[in-house]
Formats: C-alpha cells, sequence, structure tokens
C-alpha cells in the first residue's frame, strides 16, 4: 500500500478513535444531524426485507446499525478504519444486549472485497466515503460484495452546497465557498483534523459501477448547514426547518445542493 495512503488511514484512526467517547453526545447534540440521520434511516427500512444481509461501511459507533437491528431483528455486519470507533459500537451493543446481531470488522472501506461476502444492502453515511483515498478500488469491491438486486445507500459530502452559498453571500466571505468547491476541506473531527475530500455529484455518479442504477437521489441539509446548528434555539424553527428540508430534499434541482448527498443504487439482478 502506498506510504501516503498508509498514513492518511493511520490519521483518521487516530482523530476518529480519540473523538468517539464522546461522538453520540456531539450528534445528538445537532438537530440538524439528526435530521440527517433520520432522512438517511428511512431509506435503509424502507430498501430492508427480512433475512437481508446487511454491511454498514463507517459505522462509527455504531449508532445507525443499533435503530436497524431494534426495528427490523437483522444482522449487520460492519467496517470501520478508526480501531476506536469499533470498540465503542462493540461495547454499547454489548450493553444494549445486541451482541448477536453486530458483528464489527477494522478495515478501510477500499479492501471491502477481502470479506469474502455477499449482502444484500450495503450503506454508508456521514461522509465515510469523502475520507476514504481508495475511492475507485472501493467501488470495484463494491460491485463484487453487492448481490444481484441489492441495494447501495450511500450520503456523502457535496462540494455545492445551496447553504453554504448562501451563508457565503449573506457575510460577503467567499474563502469556505471556494475551498469547498475545489474539493479539499479540513474537517474538525473532535480533538484533531482530517482532509476529506468533497465530490460533486456527476463526479460520485461516474465512479459508480454500471452494474448499478440510481434508485433516488436526495438532498441533505439544504438549507442549514450542520455547524450552524447552535443559532437556531426555538424548537418551533427547529420543526420548521425539519419539514422543509424533508419537503425540498426531492425537487429536482435542490436535491443535488445538500450539504451532503444521498443516493440509493440498486444492482441488476
Amino acid at each position: 500500500m502506498d506510504s501516503d495512503v498508509t498514513d492518511y488511514y493511520e490519521l483518521v484512526n487516530k482523530v476518529f478513535s480519540s473523538a468517539a467517547p464522546n461522538y453520540d453526545v456531539k450528534i445528538g447534540s445537532n438537530f440538524v444531524n439528526l435530521i440527517i440521520r433520520d432522512q438517511e434511516m428511512r431509506h435503509i427500512f424502507a430498501h430492508y426485507k427480512e433475512g437481508f444481509r446487511v454491511l454498514e461501511i463507517g459505522c462509527g459507533t455504531g449508532e445507525e446499525a443499533r435503530r436497524l437491528i431494534e426495528k427490523t431483528g437483522c444482522k449487520v455486519t460492519c467496517i470501520d478504519i478508526a480501531e476506536g470507533m469499533i470498540k465503542h459500537a462493540t461495547a454499547k451493543m454489548s450493553r444494549l444486549g445486541l451482541s448477536g446481531n453486530f458483528d464489527a470488522v477494522r478495515l478501510p472501506a477500499s479492501a471491502l472485497s477481502t470479506l469474502g461476502k455477499k449482502f444484500d444492502v450495503i450503506y454508508s453515511f456521514n461522509g465515510a466515503l469523502n475520507n476514504e483515498p481508495k475511492i475507485s478500488s472501493f467501488f470495484q469491491s463494491l460491485d463484487d460484495s453487492l448481490s444481484d438486486g441489492g441495494y447501495f445507500i450511500a450520503s456523502f459530502r457535496n462540494r455545492v452546497s445551496l447553504s453554504e452559498l448562501i451563508l457565503g453571500f449573506l457575510q460577503m466571505n467567499f474563502g469556505k465557498m471556494k475551498t469547498r468547491l475545489k474539493g479539499t476541506v479540513e474537517v474538525d473531527v473532535g480533538n484533531g483534523k482530517i482532509i476529506s475530500h468533497y465530490f460533486f455529484n456527476r463526479e460520485f455518479l461516474n465512479l459508480i459501477p454500471d452494474t448499478l442504477k440510481v434508485v433516488e437521489i436526495r438532498g441533505l441539509a439544504l438549507f442549514l448547514l450542520p455547524s450552524l446548528y447552535d443559532k437556531i434555539v426555538s424548537d418551533r424553527i427547529k420543526k420548521i426547518i425539519s419539514r422543509v428540508e424533508n419537503l425540498f430534499s426531492l425537487f429536482p434541482v435542490l436535491r443535488y445542493l445538500g450539504d451532503e448527498t444521498l443516493f440509493v443504487f440498486q444492482k441488476a439482478q
């Protein structure tokens, strides 16, 4: 493996492992992140069927896996590059009595096919794929690991964000907007920072194997960046924002302009 890639994986491991103990609190206190998570989970529930084999890429603390297991009783295999996240997720599942339905392996997304298994639903949220330097290798592994007729559900951080554009114009500050458009963004994670690659929607779609077709596209956090969540204190306004986000996230143009974009793909049978 290239030394630069190895160094990057180790940095991601270090930074996210350090953030693991407080990660659930951080996400749970941010209502914008909770809106995003609820939208993502609805798509898993919509496409899951009893008996499906499920894989999560970049499981973090296992919160999505927990919700899926508790609702459906399925078994979820998870991979993550951060050892600390896997330990935290494993301890959480044990504490909740869900260990029998949860299996976590420390592995980069690009090495997915080394599991040697086929899955009916593979999902990845919260920008995990933005932190995979061998993204082309990942999509080859994905094609090898997704069963015929199976679903790949993924969100990624978008280079073009409507809320970032609006904020930049209001503040007459175009520095962050330009950085985002270039695609190389320094992201704060707990007590550390990592460099993430943000995608144009077309750039992401061009990476997708020909065996996968688009089922749905949805914009996430269209009107309010997660970093601005603390600017809204009224519960009534939060509910309005949530409803507006759900209403406009499927609009033909707006769905490409979220802080993140959610794609649902299905593999040909």
